[in-house]
């Protein structure tokens, strides 16, 4: 994988200095090379850059930016189906210079224009300066698996990978976003499009972004979607729909092992991790090597899991052990790993299996998507239990509820949500929530209405897929992907995600939901797929996950930087907190009252956060 940055400065006052310092924050994403294109045009200044991964083609001939007649290209990522494209192209006249996909894309556009990315297949995030046209184009792979932000304010553009581009200019206020703010505190990370930021967002998955450097107008356009109608459930036997499945779940890992170097693959032993695992043994005529983390506590600890499976597979295997000692000072020493306030404790370790498996592979395959996809999560049990017990309260009820004044007393009670939660979706929503709007209001000073991904309009009448439609939609593409692309990026490590293969989705979430939960098995199709390569004595294990203990972390960070991250200057000076709930949730803690320690929690990984990209001192 790559970084890429650029902007255009139409009151000219960026230099060829400021792309150098823009580059250098993201060096961590491409450490084999960088390159940059500048140029003072008549009304504006222009700058590109780019840091390089070396995939395919790891010589000189690869080196990005790269031009084509008038077209420059700065561009992270993998079109897997790039050889395919390749001939169609020469068939049409082009030549190749490279082995790259870079120049296969470059000139995919420049034959047929931006309709282009409809015929990849791959994780990019593209930036092509049109000359001729006067455009920048900013496109984004179809899950959003690479990231892209942006921002402009009517005189100055700017567009990069990640949010540390934004740390070290004056270009922009770094004004906290009110919306971002709270959306991480309600989910503990923040959806497309906000960022943490005031008037700095991401651009949505499946987008084109087009910005006109004459007119210095910008318009986006979705140019993929994953809602579908219902399919016709009669069209949809299980025999068809394994076979189906296993020949795009096939392709799809055969597509992601092109590499000019070994591919290896996070193993965690888990039902998608070992399948992956088993389509990638086969198709290699050597041993692949596979990744495991363990851990010094038992109760976390899956690692033996994952050494059987390797066994089985006779996999090249690497077993690392995460003392509790390294979970802490990865947080307080990786400075680089949050470029924006990001809750979920997994990426730790997740970024410490990358760091090690960088030292054997250049690329790994992981098996992000299954658990949203094939219905794996076990919150989704919950919510159908609490359904059946909701679906016993007659709906005349439930409306005289709704429709009371005198029971809203009753909405702080966890009972409310058997009134007010009347379908799955509902549900997921409260299930999505780490923290409810009460809490939030007496923590934040100023509240913000929220327009985002969790509004949706899903139009297939099947609620299994719905479901699977919001968490993709949220979860898996905020919260996972970010966590995945942060964590092995900040070691150079290129992650791949078989699962994720846009033709696998598409045909995922036509498959009825009933057919997903058979049984009341979760995740069965997976498992059914499983049980032809695997024993199914390491299929049929309880799952687990990176489950680390947030209490302990918390109270860690407040015994050391407690004091520092909370002080009342520093709290008043932000203007963000009540510094009295603060004070009280400090004092809840002290009393050891741990109800509301994920709260905290996330206020100090804020505050990290806020300390390292204001340039504050934490220590």
């Amino acid at each position: 994988m790559c970084g890429i940055v650029g902007f255009a400065d139409f009151e000219k006052n960026s230099s060829i200095k400021v792309l150098d310092n823009l580059i250098n924050s993201i060096l961590h994403r491409g450490p084999d090379d960088n390159g940059k294109y500048f140029k003072d045009f008549n009304n504006y200044n222009l700058g590109i850059g780019h840091t390089r991964l070396s995939i395919l083609d790891p010589s000189k001939n690869g080196k990005q930016p790269m031009y084509y007649d008038d077209l420059i290209i700065s561009y992270n990522g993998e079109v897997y189906n790039f050889n395919s494209l390749k001939k169609e192209l020469i068939k049409n006249g082009y030549s190749f210079l490279t082995n790259t996909d870079t120049e296969v894309v470059l000139k995919s556009y420049d034959f047929w224009g931006i309709k282009f990315v409809e015929k990849f297949n791959g994780i990019f995030a593209i930036s092509i300066f049109d000359k001729k046209k006067q455009k920048i184009y900013l496109v984004r792979d179809r899950l959003g698996v690479k990231p892209i932000y942006w921002y402009f304010d009517g005189s100055f553009f700017l567009f990069g990978s990640e949010l540390k581009i934004f740390k070290n200019t004056d270009k922009i206020g770094k004004k906290i976003s009110n919306s971002g703010l709270n959306c991480f505190f309600k989910y503990g990370y923040i959806p497309e499009p906000y960022s943490i930021l005031e008037n700095v967002y991401k651009l949505e998955a499946g987008s084109i972004a087009e910005f006109s450097l004459d007119n210095k107008k910008i318009s986006i356009k979705k140019y993929w979607n994953i809602n579908f109608k219902s399919p016709n459930t009669d069209e949809y036997n299980e025999k068809e729909v394994l076979k189906n499945l296993d020949d795009l779940i096939s392709d799809s890992v055969k597509l992601r092992m092109t590499s000019d170097f070994p591919v290896g693959i996070f193993l965690s032993g888990g039902i998608d991790s070992s399948l992956i695992a088993s389509y990638m043994s086969n198709l290699s005529s050597q041993p692949i090597n596979s990744f495991t983390i363990g851990f010094e506590d038992k109760l976390f600890d899956e690692s033996n899991y994952a050494k059987n499976i390797s066994k089985f597979l006779k996999t090249n295997h690497h077993e690392y052990i995460l003392k509790d000692d390294y979970i802490y000072d990865i947080l307080i020493n990786y400075d680089d790993l949050y470029d924006e306030p990001f809750g979920d404790i997994s990426i730790l370790p997740m970024a410490f299996l990358s760091k090690k498996t960088k030292q054997v592979v250049k690329v790994v395959l992981s098996a992000d998507g299954g658990d949203e996809l094939f219905f794996g999560y076990d919150k989704y049990r919950k919510i159908f239990k609490r359904k059946k017990k909701s679906d016993l309260i007659p709906k005349l009820i439930k409306n005289l509820v709704m429709k009371n004044q005198n029971f809203l007393s009753i909405n702080k009670s966890k009972n409310f949500r058997y009134f007010k939660n009347q379908e799955f979706i509902d549900w997921l929503k409260f299930e999505s929530e780490l923290n409810d709007d009460d809490k939030i209001s007496k923590l934040l000073k100023t509240k913000s209405l929220l327009t985002n991904n969790f509004n949706i309009d899903f139009q297939n009448k099947d609620s299994i897929n719905e479901m699977l439609f919001l968490d993709i939609k949220t979860f898996l593409l905020d919260d996972i992907l970010w966590k995945v692309d942060r964590s092995t990026m900040l070691s150079g490590l290129e992650a791949r995600d078989p699962l994720l293969d846009y033709r696998l989705v598409e045909y995922s979430l036509k498959i009825p939901g009933q057919l997903k939960y058979k049984d009341y098995s979760l995740k069965y199709l997976l498992k059914q797929l499983a049980y032809k390569k695997l024993p199914r004595s390491l299929i049929d294990r309880p799952k687990k996950g990176f489950d680390l203990s947030v209490v302990h972390l918390t109270l860690k960070l407040l015994k050391n930087f407690g004091d520092i991250l909370l002080n009342e200057k520093v709290i008043h000076n932000q203007n963000l907190f009540s510094f009295e709930e603060i004070l009280n949730l400090r004092n809840e803690i002290n009393n050891k009252n741990y109800q509301k320690i994920s709260l905290v929690w996330l206020i100090l990984i804020f505050q990290i956060w806020y300390f390292r990209f204001m340039n504050l001192k934490i220590n």
